[in-house]
């Protein structure tokens, strides 16, 4: 809601303050939630949550030798992947209690309320297949990409960074033992 104002010889523009927040929370590239709104929301999820029964899971998706993608097809073309990968989740994460970001370079996050643990695995292995799927083409050329996942649920009494650390030893797992596969953290 952008305000257009006359003042002497021309338009001002006239951004709202909520405007202006909404703005400072998204990623210039992709259009997601940026770092600084993963955190906050993180905050706020840990503060809500009733129980550490498994309900909420955070996915950290990074994307697989992606520094190859750049290397060989260049940095615009690297640009065009992350925006894919964006709309892919963009596209799997599309419920209102779903929150998507760029969690920095090639790596987002995912919150989401899955139910359990079970479902949360289930949402894992959607991103690993929707990514795999994907058709992604820069100047003519196709260009490959796989994700690896870490995920994990929210426990009992559980601090976010506790959470998000969790998650993220999940992906460092998911890496070591070969890439494109969802981990979940015990």
């Amino acid at each position: 809601h952008v305000k257009q104002f006359q003042a002497g010889k021309g338009d001002i523009t006239c951004w709202t303050l909520h405007e202006a927040k909404e703005d400072a929370m998204r990623d210039g590239l992709t259009g997601l939630y940026n770092r600084r709104a993963l955190d906050e929301t993180i905050e706020q999820v840990v503060r809500n949550a009733k129980d550490g029964n498994g309900s909420n899971c955070i996915m950290i998706i990074d994307g697989d030798h992606f520094k190859n993608v750049n290397d060989t097809y260049g940095h615009q073309a690297g640009d065009a992947v992350l925006v894919a990968l964006a709309g892919c989740l963009s596209t799997l994460f599309g419920r209102s209690e779903d929150f998507v970001a760029r969690y920095g370079g090639e790596e987002f996050a995912v919150i989401s309320h899955a139910g359990s643990r079970e479902a949360a695995y289930q949402l894992g292995q959607n991103v690993i297949k929707a990514v795999r799927s994907l058709e992604i083409t820069y100047d003519g050329v196709h260009i490959p990409v796989t994700v690896s996942v870490g995920l994990t649920t929210l426990r009992s009494g559980e601090d976010g960074a506790s959470w998000v650390a969790r998650a993220d030893q999940s992906l460092y797992k998911a890496k070591e033992s070969g890439r494109d596969r969802c981990i979940m953290s015990s």
